[in-house]
């Protein structure tokens, strides 16, 4: 992005159509590093020779990472005369066929199933022309590795990173030791055209976040420096790099306008007045969501739902085109919605519109399940005692045993327990050893007296196996899990 950033101010600011940079507090108050413009996009034209070897080497430079398939941004592979690349500035990988050296086809294709993306036609697009970006903010010139290089002995903690960067082989975490390896670093306004709009979103949050920011990063610092005087090895310098705070970032803006937009009223003459207000809670009401954006409507307000969920906005779209209502339904996360009278204009989200959130979870990030109940120490555990395993469920305790897994890994520290796990006709109870980190919690409570269970009743016998493997009054007769298949009655 600062980049790109760099090259609208190159050009004066004279672009088609507007550019808006989302930026958090933590973001804008972290100087960045200057010298962008010395390190320009890789630009190929259809058409024109290029020598495939010295793409790579170019590649590497803008520290992309060579792989044998292209799967995230960042990488690139080459096979044959096909380069595959997926820019960090790019929606979708690209693909580039050469004939020779010339650069015959440009095209995009999809990293899931690695097949071209066509148009509506079924074709192709057609591609004259690609900007690549460097994939990261340092790109190791001679200058960095010989910073690198001077600094390997003096901090060995971080030895290994700096002898990656002194190689010219770009690592993760690189970025958090530029104070050092740059030239200067410069704050983020410096990016920033002469003719920006700032605007400020709840200052009063921001100006407390940016507080807590910069105190934090002095208590790891005097942190750094107790333990050095104790004698651990010294702190490295990056005070360069240290966020600055809010009135410092105010004072960078350097003539540009700054718009703060609060949700408190103030006396100042240069105060304009939104009109915005939220979302009136249906909750309690004989009012529908439906009858009152019917009624809205009516009254020429554009209407806006926000839903998480693709499958969300679908049944939303379904439900305002059976009441006749004319809405715009798009995807996207929004906390509140809105409403602006003098603009007629609401905004609404899915949680306003249901009365509650549809508890929508995206399918990438998907939340562990809580654990249930305490952990138990399978010392105090004791022969005949139930346990439930948190993956195969329930079981009957028999003996606690150590195995040696690995040559490196002292027998002491591996302990498995072995249950015998019973079932009613028409399943066998098998005995099976299962390590004892996942038991969570046990119950001490016995079958009924009478040898029957809730699931049935009666005794049922196993058509193969031991007889201390078959069923005993008393004994558990349910388990969901089993270590063969079960055996069935014929």
């Amino acid at each position: 992005m600062l980049h790109r950033l760099n090259e609208i101010e190159a050009q004066g600011g004279k672009l088609d159509h507007p550019v808006f940079v989302l930026a958090s507090v933590r973001a804008v108050l972290q100087p960045a590093i200057a010298g962008l413009a010395n390190h320009p996009p890789l630009t190929l034209n259809r058409g024109s020779d290029y020598l495939l070897f010295e793409l790579s080497l170019k590649l590497v430079e803008m520290a992309y990472h060579r792989v044998d398939m292209v799967t995230k941004r960042g990488e690139f592979a080459v096979r044959g005369g096909i380069l595959d690349i997926f820019a960090t500035t790019s929606e979708h990988a690209m693909r580039l066929e050469f004939f020779g050296d010339e650069l015959e086809e440009i095209r995009e294709f999809s990293v899931a199933d690695q097949r071209s993306i066509n148009d509506v036609d079924g074709k192709p697009k057609k591609i004259d022309r690609i900007e690549i970006y460097p994939a990261r903010e340092i790109i190791i010139t001679p200058s960095v590795a010989g910073r690198a290089r001077e600094m390997v002995h003096e901090f060995p903690n971080i030895s290994t990173m700096l002898a990656k960067i002194a190689e010219g082989i770009p690592v993760d975490g690189m970025e958090s030791l530029a104070p050092v390896l740059v030239d200067a670093m410069v704050p983020f306004t410096d990016y920033l055209p002469k003719s920006a709009l700032v605007t400020l979103l709840s200052p009063e949050k921001s100006a407390a976040r940016a507080a807590s920011l910069v105190e934090t990063n002095e208590e790891f610092l005097h942190a750094a420096w107790d333990a050095a005087t104790e004698g651990a090895n010294a702190p490295i310098d990056l005070s360069a790099g240290g966020f600055v705070e809010l009135s410092q970032f105010k004072d960078a803006l350097a003539g540009r306008a700054l718009f703060t937009v609060s949700q408190f009223g103030s006396d100042d003459d240069t105060l304009v007045n939104l009109e915005m207000h939220e979302v009136p809670s249906l909750k309690g009401t004989e009012t529908t969501p439906i009858e009152w954006l019917e009624d809205q409507t009516k009254n020429g307000q554009k209407v806006i739902l926000v839903a998480e969920g693709h499958g969300t906005v679908e049944r939303l779209g379904e439900q305002l085109v059976a009441a006749k209502i004319e809405a715009e339904v798009l995807q996207g996360a929004m906390r509140k919605g809105f409403t602006a009278p003098a603009s007629k204009l609401i905004v609404m989200t899915e949680a306003e519109f249901y009365g509650k959130n549809s508890a929508y979870v995206n399918p990438q990030v998907r939340k562990l399940a809580a654990k249930r109940g305490q952990a138990v120490d399978p010392l105090s555990l004791k022969a005949g005692d139930y346990v439930v395993h948190e993956t195969h469920g329930i079981g009957r305790f028999v003996e606690l045993v150590q195995r040696a897994v690995a040559a490196r890994i002292p027998a002491d520290r591996i302990r498995t327990v072995k249950a015998r796990l019973s079932r009613r006709h028409p399943f066998c109870a098998n005995r099976s050893a299962r390590p004892s980190d996942p038991i969570r919690w046990r119950r001490s409570a016995g079958a009924f007296e009478d040898g029957r269970h809730r699931l049935g009743q009666g005794q049922g016998q196993c058509p193969q196996g031991n007889s201390q493997d078959r069923h005993r009054p008393g004994q558990a007769l349910f388990s969901p899990y089993e270590i063969t298949r079960p055996r069935l009655w014929p």
